[in-house]
């Protein structure tokens, strides 16, 4: 039987570090982690940094990300919010889990920060505005702005990962995954996050 390298292996490399952690997020974590590292990938860019040290609920998307690039010995992750404070707590979260060398944190406007991103992105995480169920369309049109800004960046390979997308009036995602679909793009898995790849 031929034997495949790592990324091959990467649901089970997730499940015997986070267990069952992720929650909700745990299936399409895993896809879309495992996509960018078949793809080869090595560019990561998120929007809205992990806010809390331990709060699974909220995702920890720098922890594991960080801890993916670290364990396939591969990649950068940047991760851009307008929040101070939160930066210095992701900071922290790195610092301790020994993933700092590979995260580079920025201060200041997501869609600002991703228009004037230089490098191809091969994985795009959003998660920059917190959701509202009483009233969602700021969050939806926000997203929406970051995916048009980052758009022309993504790799030919690139997996696209949307958080906060099964909510009342469409969660976060509602507006970036009408955009993703126009242009042809593949939902992959559609649950607490929506992935996506290039049809």
């Amino acid at each position: 039987m031929q034997q495949f390298d790592l990324p091959f292996a990467f649901g089970e490399w997730f499940d015997q570090r986070f267990g069952d952690k992720p929650q909700r997020r745990g299936p399409s974590w895993k896809a879309a982690l495992g996509i960018f590292l078949q793809r080869r990938g090595r560019t990561i860019v998120e929007t809205g940094c992990q806010r809390h040290r331990d709060d699974w609920g909220a995702g920890c998307s720098t922890h594991i990300f960080g801890l993916m690039l670290r364990a396939h010995g591969r990649g950068q992750l940047y991760s851009v919010d307008n929040s101070r404070e939160n930066l210095e707590t992701a900071l922290g979260v790195v610092q301790g889990d020994g993933t700092a060398d590979l995260v580079k944190f920025y201060l200041g406007d997501s869609v600002h920060f991703l228009h004037t991103f230089r490098e191809p992105i091969d994985l795009l995480y959003l998660d920059s505005w917190d959701y509202h169920r009483d009233d969602p369309d700021p969050s939806q049109h926000h997203q929406l702005k970051e995916l048009v800004a980052a758009y022309k960046k993504l790799s030919p390979g690139a997996v696209v990962l949307l958080d906060d997308n099964d909510l009342v009036g469409g969660g976060k995602t509602k507006l970036a995954k009408s955009f993703l679909s126009a242009q042809g793009w593949l939902s992959i898995l559609d649950c607490q996050q929506s992935a996506w790849i290039r049809g």
